[in-house]
């Protein structure tokens, strides 16, 4: 669990837990969301919203626990955040230390959907997002080796071990290195890879016109055409294949095959909406008294 002074620091520098992000091998955050964290141009991440990271945090005392009951290896608390000798950009907050052999103890829980991800116990086979963070723990602290504990599904416990890739780990330090001097320093923000993050970095036009100057641009808007056009005939042929299995179903609520798996459900719900010109029209003070404006940029294709 970090200190409030860990979580400051970490603005300072590049983490572990960045890593993977940064490498565009995270399913979570983009470079971008890193980028935006380092310069406090984004909400503060409330730890506590996200069931995965608040369970994560709440168990990792009961993985370490495990881990030194399994192993018979004695683990202690890390109180400081850990710099490289040479990269003073690269920290590490660690789970443990394992005082043992003095390698490092990363705790992790699991949903039991991603258990596929996970390799046999004992191996070295974990998901790409841990690989880099132990990459990047074993070349902030020069250990030979970062064992990796997790808890799948609330009840399936296993263990791992990443031992020191050199190579790895020296092309996961130039891609961090780019990053922190040619991003975070020069505040030069890594391409977007959503509208949504577009719209975070440039939220209001200024009216100018802007030319196309390289062929690469104009290429991706003649495929942006392309791709809106075949998401319209895909979308149309969705409606045609809905309409016909709805009329075969008629008034049925489920739709089995011939072993009587479920292939399709039709429902009818209902839902309750709020009448905004309704209450506009009886209650206009009101309405202007809680009316909210919002700001947004709209993308059109000419």
């Amino acid at each position: 669990m970090l200190t409030t002074e860990q979580l400051q620091a970490r603005k300072k520098g590049i983490g572990g837990s960045d890593a993977a992000a940064i490498a565009g091998l995270s399913r979570w955050k983009t470079s971008l969301d890193i980028y935006l964290d380092k310069l406090d141009l984004s909400e503060p991440e409330d730890m506590d919203a996200s069931d995965r990271i608040y369970f994560g945090k709440v168990l990792e005392p009961i993985v370490a626990q495990e881990f030194e009951r399994r192993t018979g290896k004695v683990c202690s608390i890390e109180p400081k955040t850990l710099i490289h000798p040479k990269y003073e950009w690269m920290f590490a907050n660690i789970d443990r230390r394992i005082t043992t052999d003095g390698s490092i103890l990363e705790c992790k829980t699991a949903s039991a959907y991603s258990r596929e991800e996970w390799g046999e116990s004992g191996s070295d086979q974990f998901p790409d997002e841990y690989l880099l963070q132990c990459t990047h723990y074993a070349a902030v602290c020069d250990v030979p080796k970062v064992e990796l504990a997790v808890l799948i599904g609330g009840q399936n416990f296993r263990t791992y071990t990443y031992r020191r890739n050199l190579k790895l780990e020296n092309r996961l330090i130039e891609i961090e290195h780019d990053f922190w001097h040619n991003n975070i320093l020069k505040e030069i923000p890594p391409e977007p890879k959503t509208p949504q993050q577009a719209f975070v970095l440039w939220p209001k036009d200024n009216a100018d016109t802007v030319a196309v100057v390289a062929s690469e641009i104009e290429e991706k808007v003649h495929q942006l055409v392309n791709v809106k056009q075949q998401i319209k005939q895909f979308e149309e042929e969705e409606k045609t294949l809905q309409a016909s299995i709805s009329h075969f179903m008629k008034e049925a609520s489920v739709l089995v095959d011939v072993s009587g798996k479920w292939l399709v459900t039709w429902k009818t719900q209902t839902a309750n909406r709020f009448d905004t010109n309704g209450f506009k029209s009886i209650h206009p003070d009101l309405y202007e008294q809680f009316a909210k404006s919002t700001a947004s940029r709209v993308f059109r294709l000419k």
